[in-house]
């Protein structure tokens, strides 16, 4: 990018109180499959490096070392990207080469670690989304907020000890298909896919610098079948117990069996639909959730179909820098033109454009790594269809006929905000 200045990326430590510089390489991950970003550092810990050679490193920093616990704030050229915690620490040194590894993840990989309630199952009442989650985030510290419709409020939603916070914002938010995101930056985002658009197209000959193209049709079918049931039948149908015959011809359908508890039979349900790009008989069915909800057969036959067939093209493109936008400008009448570069970020929608793969369509961010070593700043992106994230509401949860029971037999009816939790302090040094 023209003008550009050179990439800086800055790691700030005790919650950004002290800034750290020493980084030879870095890269910030974000993936929609994985709630949590994460980082990986290469650098130079003056600290140890004194402490070995106190001769050589005269100058060296006056804190004491890198350790894991720390609280960190990385930034791409000052503009805040990740804010989480030191994981891992690894000291590498050889003849020629000294280095230190730092690991980690943002604040959300606590989420994904630690019980949402510790203390015995809970269960919290007309809560909507955006509040429930915030009442599982706020022992954390974690704040949350919606950029789509979160749906009403749940009756009631039960937690038990041994699921993690994760595990139940996940599951709540199935049933308003939402996607739960990390922001990166302390936070955690309701959305759904492709809400945001992506700061440039991605353009064969321009600035796509490398690109690996798959197209797999291993996971689609020709026919994707969804077999559900419903309340019993008001009057119970004449039985056919024969088999059906496998033969070439479709099989045709047989009145619905009785239930399993010797009452009225139950009222089958089922829908077809068909992906024309597979051409071979190529059936799959699927077993539907409960319909409670109002989700029908139907969408769930579609959403199977929708999601194989976008998951089915992947697209790994590299480009320069961790920025794009059409760079500013004046026209001869003085006015401003373009816009100010922005950073790429997943969930967004890109535009690609490369007659070599034969990709031309507008593709989803499913994931992205941020990059920065000698040769500079570049971007990894893995883009896939725009449909591939689309959550389908399962009903079925959303109430519950008795509220969770603690040890005692008591029902935890948490309908008042958690105590304040204050983070574990990093380990002194």
């Amino acid at each position: 990018m023209s003008g550009r200045s050179e990439p800086r990326v800055t790691m700030r430590l005790s919650g950004g109180e002290e800034l750290f510089e020493e980084i030879i390489s870095a890269e910030i991950i974000r993936d929609l499959e994985e709630i949590s970003g994460g980082f990986k550092i290469e650098c130079l810990d003056m600290a140890r490096m004194q402490a070995a050679r106190p001769a050589w490193w005269r100058f060296g920093s006056a804190r004491g070392p890198l350790q894991p616990g720390e609280r960190v704030v990385i930034a791409l050229d000052g503009e805040v990207v990740l804010v989480g915690w030191l994981d891992r620490v690894e000291v590498n040194y050889g003849p020629d080469k000294v280095s230190m590894l730092l690991s980690g993840r943002d604040v959300t990989g606590d989420l994904v670690d630690c019980a949402a309630a510790p203390d015995g199952p809970a269960e919290y009442s007309g809560l909507t989304l955006t509040e429930l989650c915030a009442r599982i985030c706020a022992p954390f510290g974690i704040s949350v907020t919606a950029d789509v419709d979160v749906g009403a409020p749940f009756p009631k939603f039960g937690i038990e000890p041994a699921e993690t916070a994760m595990s139940a914002i996940e599951k709540a938010c199935r049933q308003r298909a939402v996607l739960a995101v990390s922001d990166g930056v302390g936070g955690l985002l309701l959305t759904r896919g492709g809400q945001g658009k992506a700061p440039a197209p991605l353009i064969f000959g321009e600035n796509i610098q490398t690109l690996d193209a798959t197209f797999d049709q291993s996971e689609r079918y020709a026919e994707y079948i969804c077999k559900g049931q419903g309340g019993p039948a008001s009057s119970p149908p004449a039985m056919d117990r024969t088999a059906t015959p496998l033969t070439a011809a479709a099989p045709d359908r047989r009145p619905a069996p009785t239930s399993p508890a010797g009452g009225r039979p139950r009222v089958v349900t089922s829908a077809r639909v068909s992906d024309p790009a597979v051409t071979r008989y190529r059936p799959t069915v699927l077993m539907a959730k409960t319909q409670s909800g109002g989700v029908s057969v139907q969408e769930q036959a579609e959403w199977k179909m929708r999601t194989a067939r976008a998951k089915s093209e992947s697209l790994r493109v590299t480009v320069q820098d961790w920025r794009a936008g059409e760079p500013m400008g004046v026209t001869d009448d003085g006015n401003l033109t373009g816009e100010e570069p922005r950073l790429w970020r997943i969930n967004e929608r890109a535009l690609v454009d490369d007659p070599l793969s034969q990709a031309s369509a507008e593709l989803l961010i499913a994931s992205l790594t941020w990059r920065y070593s000698k040769e500079g700043a570049r971007t990894e992106l893995r883009l896939c269809g725009c449909d591939a994230f689309d959550v389908l509401i399962e009903p079925g949860e959303t109430a519950r006929s008795s509220a969770p029971r603690r040890l005692d037999g008591t029902a935890g009816e948490l309908t008042a905000e958690p105590p304040p939790r204050t983070p574990t302090p990093a380990p002194s040094r």
